[in-house]
């Protein structure tokens, strides 16, 4: 699976002011509220710049957790401690807080995930992962709603960072949802996406990509997390990109030719070559994996495809192993052999040529 199948809406945050686009073309615009909202250098081109007195809301009911599955990922830059920081939230009843930060009994800003239930209740990720000052990361909270209540799932930096599981089913909520604005510090928001799926592990540490990220429309190639991606596809080669993978043979990420579990494959396609490349496939001939171009049982192949003798030329006598030197015009491309008393060059060409 792609990591664009099921994206809701994407978000680069690269606008320099006013409403902040989707870049998936679904028409899912963020809208800048109670000011402008500034920006700076982000995580990949500019970000979002959020404020006590500025922020941007998100289009109602796109982020509501009680759909069947739901996945968010975003990166943020903190500048201070303080008691609370909300960077994905809604402020209405009930509560919901896909990220957020607090201090802990140490005095350390620690991440958090809170939602609300269906019966009343409420519940929470809470760990001791620590976000360290004036850098970026990374943060991943997915929800599957198809197990008999709620499994909640956040990822920092790339790795499982908490689990939670519910009987009761996450409570609805179809508002407008914030990035920032719910409190009074600032914070840097970048590359916000939301998907109506559960991402894997292996795609969140493809988002994460070492710190480098991995951005919308996701067509890096290579490995993250364990997984081998090919243009943004999580495929099932191994860490080197090789293996076989939709019936494709590849090494090191590209379609390779050769042997593999005793089947012949010519640019990632499996043939019905033998196990050294030889016989008829696609109405051509081969030797060794490559189309063959000679004399092959009493007829004479070009490319793999029979060459046709013209009317009243004659037959094949012998062919040449060799390009045939001439003293005049030579041809530049091709074999020459000798056929009915003349050079021919395979195809049917016929010229007298005078040979060193």
């Amino acid at each position: 699976m792609a990591l664009s199948d099921n994206l809701i809406a994407y978000y680069k945050l690269d606008e320099t002011g006013g409403n902040r686009a989707d870049s998936t073309n679904n028409s899912n615009a963020i809208v800048e509220t109670g000011g402008s909202v500034g920006t700076s250098i982000g995580i990949s081109g500019k970000c979002a710049f959020v404020s006590a007195s500025s922020w941007l809301t998100l289009p109602a009911g796109i982020c509501d957790p009680s759909v069947d599955r739901i996945s968010y990922s975003m990166w943020f830059l903190i500048t201070q401690s303080t008691e609370t920081q909300y960077f994905l939230a809604s402020g209405n009843l009930p509560f919901y807080f896909p990220f957020y930060s607090y201090l802990d009994d140490r005095g350390v800003e620690v991440l958090g995930s809170f939602w609300r239930l269906e019966d009343g209740g409420y519940s929470f990720i809470s760990n001791n992962v620590q976000i360290s000052l004036n850098e970026w990361h990374h943060v991943v909270l997915t929800f599957d709603n198809t197990v008999g209540g709620t499994t909640g799932r956040q990822y920092f930096d790339g790795v499982l960072s908490g689990t939670q599981t519910t009987v009761s089913p996450i409570a609805s909520d179809a508002t407008s949802f914030t990035l920032g604005g719910l409190d009074g510090s600032p914070k840097y928001i970048d590359e916000l996406g939301i998907w109506n799926r559960v991402l894997s592990g292996s795609e969140v540490a493809a988002l994460y990509n070492n710190g480098r990220g991995g951005f919308y429309p996701f067509d890096f190639t290579g490995t993250y997390g364990g997984t081998y991606y090919i243009n943004g596809q999580a495929t099932t080669l191994d860490a080197t990109g090789s293996g076989i993978w939709k019936l494709y043979y590849y090494l090191g990420g590209f379609p390779a030719s050769g042997l593999h579990s005793n089947v012949y494959y010519i640019n990632g396609v499996p043939t019905t070559l033998d196990t050294s490349g030889n016989g008829w496939w696609n109405k051509l001939l081969y030797a060794q994996g490559v189309v063959f171009t000679g004399a092959y049982n009493g007829a004479m192949y070009r490319a793999g495809i029979q060459v046709v003798i013209p009317s009243g030329v004659g037959s094949w006598s012998w062919a040449r192993d060799q390009r045939v030197p001439v003293r005049r015009r030579a041809w530049p491309h091709g074999w020459i052999y000798w056929m009915g008393g003349a050079w021919v060059r395979l195809g049917g060409e016929t010229k007298s040529v005078r040979v060193n």
